[in-house]
């Protein structure tokens, strides 16, 4: 066990009042259903979104994300401590009470889950640190929790275990050199552009799954 996955261990349960404030417009919802390429009329029509079943008009389900804009952000963030160089993001879930509506006013406290610690085949060892962002409506009612799962890499994850070179001294003993250093960065900054890759695939994919949840929502409004 590292010093920083002991001293993470200990920080768990931590929170802080991470956004607040975050409004739930009309226009931004439709600019946000338009952005994931999400055309249901409930995100933009609010007879649609009735005739469905819905109070008021829901968000995309992925509407809070928007809460890492900086009008909403309190300055109180959980800092892992993580090399930004050599985070890769997780798993992310979402868990929802009620839907998100148009006209509703939420804040965020995140807190740190668990960490716990795993050796990659690529990354050498890696730091899981899963944080878990609960927000609540202005009545102090929970609406929703975000879920999301944060890794960190001993090194640049490369093509093969063999190529991975690690962020501190070589085996030999020596300190990695500027070019290494250099190298490093490069490694990372290409795992980075296939995780974006990954990224916007997954997001092509997203109105399916938005589909299906507000589906569910629906099935059970009519019960």
């Amino acid at each position: 066990m590292t010093e920083q996955h002991k001293h993470l261990q200990e920080r768990i349960g931590e929170t802080h009042t991470t956004v607040q404030g975050l409004v739930v417009e009309a226009g931004k919802v439709a600019e946000f259903a338009r952005a994931v390429s999400d055309d249901n009329p409930i995100h933009y029509d609010p007879e649609a979104a009735k005739s469905r079943g819905f109070d008021g008009v829901p968000a995309p389900l992925t509407f809070t994300r928007t809460g890492v804009f900086p009008r909403y952000r309190t300055g109180a963030e959980l800092d892992l401590g993580f090399r930004p160089a050599y985070v890769l993001h997780g798993e992310h879930s979402y868990e929802y009470e009620r839907p998100l509506l148009v006209g509703d006013v939420v804040s965020g406290e995140t807190t740190l889950v668990d960490v716990y610690e795993r050796e990659g085949s690529r990354g050498g060892t890696m730091t899981f640190a899963e944080v878990e962002t609960v927000y609540r409506d202005r009545s102090d009612e929970r609406v929703l929790a975000e879920r999301a799962t944060v890794i960190e890499t001993d090194g640049a994850v490369t093509e093969s275990s063999t190529d991975r070179t690690p962020h501190g001294d070589h085996d030999d003993g020596h300190r990695l050199s500027d070019t290494d250093h250099s190298q490093n960065h490069k490694a990372a900054n290409r795992s980075n552009e296939r995780l974006r890759q990954t990224v916007w695939s997954q997001r092509r994919q997203l109105p399916i799954q938005l589909g299906w949840a507000h589906s569910k929502w629906e099935t059970q409004l009519r019960r």
